[in-house]
C-alpha cells in the first residue's frame, strides 16, 4: 500500500482507501473467527490450514492482476484476511495445550515470528518491487508464502495427536453472551485500547521520523527496529510471564509501554532517541498478542480458549480496521502538534489497557475467593456481585501463592520428578485433578505412587459428584475411572485413600453459558434460555443435594454430609420465589421411559462417546436412588448447611 500511495497513477485512490485495505485484511480475519472455529471442528486442523494457505496464495496472485481499487479490496483485503484468519486463528489455539508451566514462553517464541516476519518481509518486498516491479513482487510473495504455509500445515499437530474433530461441548462453542461476562469485557477493553495504540504507532512511526527532519531511510530503520524489538522481546516476555504470573506481567508491560511513549517518544526529536524508542517501544507495544492466549487460558481455561478467542477477535475488528486510517490522517497532517496529540493518544491507550489488565487481576482473585467460599466474599455476593470485587484488597492481593509454603509446577501429569518434590515433607495429599478419565485414573495412580514413596498416609482422592459406590464398570462411563482407581488402590497401595463426594451439584444442575455443561444439548434437565425444567415420573422425587463425604483419618472410608435434597418441582417453586420468574415444567415421561431412552441412546453410540447420552444416566440414577446418600453425618462434624434459597441469592448469574 505504501508503494501505491507514492505511485497513484498505478492505482488511483485516496490515502484513506490505501490504508483501509491493510486494516480490512486484519479485521476480516478477526470477524470470521467464530466461523473458523466451526470449520476447524468440522474438517480438522490440517485441512483448515491448507484452505487458508490456498486463499492466501490466491489473494496475492489476484492482487497482482488488480487494476481497480475495489478489486484490491476484495483480493488483498477480504480474501487475504479470510486466508490469514484460517491460518492464524487455527494456529493460535494449537500451541497452548502442549504446555503447562512454560506456556507463555512457548507462545512468546512462536509469536516472535511476527516481528521477524515484519522485519524480513518489509526489506524483501522493497527489494522485489525495485527489481521486478509491484506485480511480480505480489506473485513471488504468493508462491513463497504458499510453500511455507503448506509446510506448516503438514507439520503442525494438535495436542494428543488429534487431527480429526472431537465432540464439541456447549462450553466450547462460540456464544454471543460471552460478551456479557466481566472477564471477557475486560479482556476486550485491554485488547481494544492496546491494539489501537499499537496500530497507530506502527503506521505513523516512519512518517513521524520525516516530520522531525529525518530521511526516509532513517524512518525505515526506525520501523525495522520496532519489528526487531517485537521479535527479540517475545520469548523473554513469555519466560517472565511463566515465572511471575501471566496476568501480572501483561499489566506491568502494558503500563511500561505507556511510560515509554511519554518518556521516550514525546521528547524524541533526533535520530538516536527515536531509535532507542523504536527498539524499546517495539519490545513492549506488542504485549497483547504475545500474552493473550496464555492469559485467556488462565481466565477461561483450555477448553473454552478457542471460542473465547473468537469472541475477542470480533471485538478487535474495529481498532484493526480503522487504526491504519487514523494513522494515515495523522501522517498526512505533517504537523508537530498533531503528532504530539497522537503520541499522547497512543500513551493513554496503553494506560487504559494496563488499567483493564489490573482490573482483570482483581476480578480473578475475587472469583477464586468466591469459588472457595471465602466468608468475606460470600456476604456481598447477593447484593453487590458486579461491584464487590472493586476493592484494594483484591487489586493488590497475592493470596493465591502467599498462603503456600512452596509451589511446585508439573510439566505434565507424569512428571515424576516434580511430583516427588511436591510430596516431599508433607503430611497429606489433596488431589484435585480434573474430572476426566485420564486424570482420575492414570494421573491419580502416578500421584498415589509418589505419595507412597514419600511415606504419606493421608491421601484425599479426586472424585466427582454423587455416590458412585453403587455402580459397576460400564453402568456410567463418567465414573469408570473413579471405580477403577478405587479398586486398584485397595488392591495394591499401602495408602487407604479418602474420598470427598458430593450429592447432585446445584451448580451443575443449573448449568449456564460459560459455567457447566449439563445443558439440554447434553440431556440436562434445566434450560436456562427458556426457563424450563424436565420432569420424569411425578417430579416429586428429591434428586438434588449439596453434599460432601469425607473421612479425616488415614484408615480411609466415607462420611456423608448433605445440605438437603430437592425435587424438580420444589426447585421450580423456589426459583420463582427468589427470582420472580415462572419455571415451565416439561413432562417427559415415566421413570421407565427415561431408563429405556438412556439405554437405547447408549447402545447407538460408541463407548467413548458417552457425553452425548450421559446426562440421561445422571437423571436416571438420581431419580431411582442409586446416587442417594444414605447415612448423613452432619451432626458429627457440625456442618453448616446452605438452603437452595441462599444458594440462588449468592449466585445471581444463575
Amino acid at each position: 500500500m505504501a508503494y501505491y500511495a507514492t505511485h497513484p497513477d498505478e492505482m488511483p485512490a485516496s490515502f484513506f482507501a490505501y490504508s483501509l485495505v491493510g486494516g480490512l485484511s486484519i479485521s476480516a480475519a478477526l470477524i470470521i473467527s467464530p466461523l473458523i472455529i466451526i470449520v476447524r471442528k468440522r474438517i480438522g486442523l490440517r485441512l483448515t490450514l491448507i484452505l487458508g494457505s490456498v486463499l492466501l496464495f490466491l489473494s496475492l496472485i489476484t492482487s497482482s492482476l488488480a487494476t481497480k481499487m475495489w478489486q484490491l479490496f476484495l483480493s488483498q483485503g477480504v480474501c487475504f484476511g479470510v486466508g490469514m484468519g484460517l491460518l492464524y486463528i487455527s494456529g493460535a489455539a494449537v500451541l497452548p495445550p502442549w504446555f503447562t508451566s512454560r506456556r507463555s514462553l512457548a507462545v512468546g517464541c512462536a509469536t516472535s515470528g511476527v516481528g521477524i516476519g515484519g522485519l524480513v518481509y518489509s526489506i524483501a518486498t522493497n527489494i522485489l518491487i525495485e527489481d521486478v516491479g509491484i506485480r511480480w513482487a505480489y506473485r513471488i510473495l504468493g508462491f513463497c508464502g504458499f510453500g511455507a504455509n503448506l509446510l506448516a500445515a503438514f507439520l503442525l499437530k494438535e495436542w494428543g495427536g488429534r487431527t480429526q474433530p472431537d465432540i464439541v461441548l456447549d462450553e466450547e462453542r462460540f456464544d454471543p453472551r460471552d460478551f456479557g461476562r466481566i472477564e471477557i469485557l475486560l479482556l476486550i477493553a485491554w485488547g481494544f485500547a492496546t491494539d489501537l495504540g499499537y496500530v497507530i504507532l506502527l503506521y505513523s512511526l516512519p512518517t513521524y521520523a520525516s516530520s522531525i527532519g529525518l530521511t526516509p531511510a532513517q524512518g525505515a530503520t526506525s520501523s525495522a527496529l520496532l519489528n526487531l524489538g517485537l521479535a527479540l522481546s517475545r520469548p523473554l516476555i513469555g519466560y517472565i510471564s511463566d515465572s511471575f504470573g501471566r496476568i501480572n506481567i501483561a499489566g506491568i508491560l502494558t503500563f511500561l509501554c505507556t511510560i515509554s511513549c511519554f518518556a521516550l517518544w514525546l521528547p524524541a526529536t533526533t535520530y538516536a532517541p527515536l531509535l532507542a524508542f523504536s527498539l524499546i517501544g517495539g519490545a513492549l507495544c506488542g504485549v497483547f498478542w504475545c500474552t493473550i492466549t496464555p492469559v485467556m487460558v488462565e481466565v477461561v481455561g483450555i477448553r473454552k480458549l478457542a471460542s473465547t478467542f473468537g469472541s475477542l477477535c470480533i471485538a478487535m475488528a474495529l481498532p484493526t480496521t480503522f487504526g491504519g486510517p487514523v494513522a494515515m490522517q495523522i501522517a498526512n497532517s505533517g504537523e508537530d502538534l498533531k503528532f504530539t496529540h497522537a503520541q499522547l493518544f497512543v500513551g493513554f491507550m496503553f494506560l487504559t489497557g494496563s488499567l483493564c489488565v489490573w482490573l482483570l487481576r482483581c476480578w480473578q482473585i475475587f472469583k477464586v475467593e468466591m469459588e472457595q467460599g471465602d466468608n468475606s466474599t460470600t456476604t456481598v455476593r447477593a447484593t453487590r456481585y458486579w461491584v464487590s470485587w472493586l476493592t484494594p484488597r483484591f487489586l493488590f492481593s497475592s493470596r493465591r501463592r502467599s498462603k503456600l509454603e512452596s509451589f511446585v509446577e508439573i510439566e505434565n501429569y507424569y512428571d515424576i520428578e516434580a511430583l516427588d518434590k511436591g510430596c516431599a515433607g508433607v503430611d497429606a495429599v489433596i488431589c484435585a485433578y480434573a474430572g476426566t478419565p485420564v486424570m482420575h485414573l492414570d494421573a491419580q495412580l502416578i500421584l498415589l505412587r509418589a505419595a507412597e514413596r514419600a511415606g504419606i498416609t493421608r491421601f484425599l482422592a479426586a472424585s466427582w459428584n454423587c455416590d458412585w459406590r453403587q455402580l459397576q464398570l460400564g453402568m456410567h462411563q463418567s465414573y469408570d475411572a473413579c471405580i477403577a482407581f478405587y479398586q486398584q488402590a485397595k488392591l495394591t497401595s499401602t495408602i487407604k485413600p479418602i474420598w470427598i463426594l458430593t450429592g447432585g451439584l446445584t451448580e451443575v444442575y443449573f448449568s449456564v453459558p460459560g459455567h457447566g455443561n449439563f445443558s439440554p444439548a447434553y440431556n440436562g434437565p434445566w434450560d436456562p434460555e427458556n426457563k424450563t425444567v424436565d420432569i420424569w415420573g411425578t417430579g416429586r422425587r428429591r434428586v438434588l443435594s449439596r453434599g460432601f463425604q469425607r473421612d479425616d483419618a488415614p484408615e480411609g472410608g466415607f462420611w456423608e454430609l448433605d445440605s438437603g435434597a430437592y425435587s424438580p418441582k420444589e426447585l421450580a417453586r423456589i426459583y420463582k420465589e427468589v427470582r420472580g420468574i415462572e419455571i415451565a415444567q416439561k413432562y417427559r415421561g415415566t421413570l421407565d421411559d427415561l431408563r429405556e431412552l438412556a439405554y437405547s441412546m447408549r447402545n447407538q453410540k460408541a463407548y467413548n462417546d458417552y457425553y452425548s447420552f450421559i446426562g440421561l444416566f445422571y437423571q436416571l440414577f438420581q431419580l431411582d436412588g442409586t446416587y442417594s446418600l444414605k447415612n448423613l453425618d452432619n451432626h458429627k462434624l457440625n456442618v453448616k448447611t446452605t438452603s437452595m434459597e441462599e444458594f440462588l441469592r449468592q449466585n445471581p448469574q444463575i
